[in-house]
């Protein structure tokens, strides 16, 4: 794939028919100080508490064919992702693929953020996940943990976006009252 002026609907990848889920969050920032938080993609883990570790093979900034390994806890559980941009448009949105992991059962992942400019400095901040898990029967089971990961995706950079703060916990984020779409 490569650079695209809108973010494609993807309902088949590499031949395979995807489950997708999307959530919404609005974040009180201009899309451009949104679009530096969400585009810092390599090291992510620096200000994300829900990953543990994130390293680019190159370049930290999200661009088109950037490639990182992220380590996310799930419990006591270990889950590794190697993760490729595949589809890109500066300011407004990136997708990747996750093309090897480890301790998930993925055999096809697709992540998109995108951005859609609000009125009074408000930024509508998306995650699109493309699916579909193996054994296949994994794909709808776990079809609400995927939505509640992106939940706590969407509330991390809301938090950082807005306060600053670096690796909130999960936990204290919770706490807070979030209004998802």
């Amino acid at each position: 794939m490569k650079t695209n002026k809108k973010l494609k609907k993807i309902t088949r990848y590499k031949g395979v028919d995807l489950v997708e889920t999307r959530t919404k969050i609005k974040v009180h920032a201009t899309k451009h100080q949104t679009w530096s938080v969400l585009s810092q993609y390599g090291n992510v883990s620096t200000f994300h508490a829900a990953v543990e570790l994130s390293v680019a093979k190159g370049d930290d900034r999200a661009c088109l064919g950037n490639q990182r390994t992220c380590i996310i806890m799930d419990g006591k559980r270990e889950i590794m992702m190697v993760e490729k941009i595949i589809e890109f448009k500066e300011g407004a949105f990136y997708r990747y693929e996750v093309c090897k992991s480890k301790n998930f059962p993925i055999e096809i992942m697709l992540y998109a953020f995108s951005l859609e400019k609000g009125i009074h400095k408000n930024t509508t901040l998306s995650i699109i996940q493309n699916y579909k898990l193996n054994p296949a029967f994994l794909t709808h089971l776990l079809y609400g943990k995927i939505k509640e990961k992106q939940q706590e995706i969407l509330m991390g950079y809301k938090n950082y976006i807005e306060t600053g703060a670096k690796n909130v916990p999960i936990t204290l984020l919770k706490q807070k009252e979030y209004q998802f779409e």
